[in-house]
């Protein structure tokens, strides 16, 4: 579920946290000064700062899903309450051991003593309850949404890389009843643990909606950005096919069809069109299915460059491969896929070459 790890971090949840971290910073370097401070009024204080940016994002996120509630209002819910149930069991005064330590090190004209109470702070159990109250908020903003849109299941995912724990990577796909997790105060991490990255995903069928509303949508949509077209896409995909197509002019059109028995295939022709089969969303990212395809319909013409201009600058280490490759070709598909993905940010050269290309 790769495609996942850029929506389920938008830009206004990514504020909020960060914003949140930045507060948590400041304050435990001024705790430097006075360390009779208590920590669990000022975390909450930081929480509650962001709490509606971070309620607000997940009812959007979830939004993304269906284009049933697009224009809908946010729908109101006390967050705060449930940031001082979530933060009422934890004690975070600072420890006498941390006050020795700061006597000690000012008595002896040594200035504060950073390193040596970085453990005793708590700073990153303070930064961890930060972050897990926010994806708390955010989440019961998305339960909140789908529940309006009579959507009654969602499924737990996981972002697999090599910070995953065993917990969440077993239970990455559990089911659960909406009505169940927003009577909870922490929904998000309420069966796994503090810092958890997981995300919820609606589970959408046919009989999601009342028969009155069937009528009213369509459960399979065409997705258009610019020029690049997504047919036939199921509607919980849709949110995710319109950020898929952002990426630049496709020299064909994505079509969605249960019936092909691969994950997907291209149809050359007049009407070129790439056919993915629904069910590969669920294990690979469908912009790295697009992209991919797109850079082998560029291959032939571009051939030649690649192996002159830009093969040596990644053999000479000026550049750099988001993947390893044995061939050109191989080369160049992994790294204009990456390209279009923003995995070759940091890579000035590649990012010089592609730009080139792609015009």
């Amino acid at each position: 579920m790769a495609w996942l790890t850029s929506r389920i971090h938008p830009a206004k949840l990514k504020h909020a946290i960060d914003s949140a971290e930045f507060a948590l910073r400041r304050f435990y370097g001024q705790l430097l000064e006075a360390p009779a401070a208590h920590v669990k009024p000022e975390l909450a204080n930081v929480i509650k700062n962001v709490g509606l940016a971070a309620y607000t994002a997940g009812a959007e996120y979830a939004r993304g899903f269906s284009p049933l509630t697009k224009l809908a209002l946010t729908p109101e819910h006390p967050y705060s309450a449930d940031i001082d149930r979530f933060l009422a069991s934890l004690d975070m005064r600072l420890p006498a051991s941390a006050v020795d330590i700061i006597h000690e090190s000012l008595e002896r004209g040594q200035g504060l003593p950073t390193e040596k109470l970085a453990p005793k702070l708590g700073y990153e159990t303070a930064k961890g309850v930060a972050r897990s109250t926010i994806m708390n908020v955010y989440a019961r903003g998305a339960l909140k949404q789908w529940k309006q849109d009579g959507i009654k299941h969602v499924k737990r995912v996981a972002i697999e890389d090599n910070r995953t724990c065993p917990v969440c990577r077993g239970l990455n796909g559990k089911e659960y009843l909406v009505r169940h997790l927003l009577t909870l105060p922490n929904p998000q991490s309420w069966d796994t643990h503090l810092s958890c990255r997981c995300t919820f995903v609606p589970v959408i069928s046919i009989s999601t909606y009342a028969p009155r509303k069937l009528k009213d949508i369509e459960m399979r949509l065409d997705v258009r950005v610019g020029q690049n077209l997504s047919q036939d896409t199921p509607i919980e995909l849709a949110g995710v096919m319109e950020e898929a197509l952002r990426g630049g002019p496709l020299p064909f059109t994505v079509r969605f069809d249960p019936e092909i028995k691969s994950d997907y295939e291209f149809t050359d022709g007049e009407s070129p069109t790439l056919t993915i089969h629904p069910k590969t969303v669920a294990d690979e990212d469908p912009r790295e299915i697009i992209w991919a395809e797109a850079a082998e319909r560029l291959w032939p013409r571009l051939q030649a460059r690649v192996e002159k201009e830009y093969r040596p600058l990644v053999e000479q280490g000026y550049a750099s491969s988001v993947r390893s490759w044995d061939t050109t070709k191989e080369l160049f598909v992994n790294n204009y896929t990456g390209f279009r993905l923003g995995q070759l940010d940091n890579d000035l050269w590649s990012q010089v070459f592609f730009r080139s290309v792609a015009k």
